[in-house]
């Protein structure tokens, strides 16, 4: 009688698909077009490609075959500091060249925060001319026509806080001797010989 023979074991390539770093924080300044790199590991060494999805704040994204992701628009923190974005990575070639005809894909939702750059201010409303006649005290506070849009997530809505006032005549010379600006509340003071 033969013995019996031990059947081989079959060896069966299981495709894992990639996977996605679900421990990176993303974060882009506002008024910058940053992009950020979303890596991906893939077990098999094989080619892959990105894409976003149509849901969540997608639309204010792109990102490129290699995992850049750029937002379209430099993103304002005032407007909005956080934004959703779902990344696919799917397999297009194995790591020897050749179309995989039945591809893995996978997907992650990550928070893109803004992170707030100080604005500069803005003049928000003109400053109306004024006159005074001479010996009578001047005084004339500028601070409520500036806009600072910082200021309005803090919950403030006047003035800008945390300002420096400075002031020349329009020519760009000195103001006059009699007149000066408070550089912190930005009132004019003086009165004019």
């Amino acid at each position: 009688e033969q013995p019996e023979l031990e059947p081989e074991p079959v060896i069966v390539e299981i495709n894992l698909p990639p996977v996605f770093d679900e421990n990176l924080i993303l974060e882009i300044t506002e008024n910058s077009t940053e992009s950020v790199l979303i890596p991906t590991k893939d077990n098999e060494g094989d080619t892959v490609v990105y894409s976003l999805t149509t849901e969540d704040d997608n639309e204010f994204f792109s990102i490129s075959n290699d995992g850049v992701l750029t937002f379209n628009q430099s993103p304002d923190y005032e407007t909005k500091n956080q934004y959703t974005v779902t990344v696919v990575v799917t397999e297009v070639l194995t790591s020897r060249g050749e179309i995989i005809e039945e591809p893995n894909s996978n997907s992650y939702t990550y928070n893109v925060n803004v992170l707030d750059d100080n604005d500069v201010p803005i003049l928000a409303s003109d400053i109306v001319d004024s006159a005074i006649d001479e010996d009578i005290a001047y005084n004339y506070n500028i601070s409520s026509n500036f806009d600072d849009d910082d200021a309005r997530t803090d919950g403030l809505d006047f003035g800008v806080e945390g300002a420096q006032y400075t002031a020349t005549l329009a020519s760009g010379s000195d103001l006059p001797t009699w007149l000066s600006l408070d550089r912190d509340t930005g009132i004019f003071l003086g009165t004019p010989l």
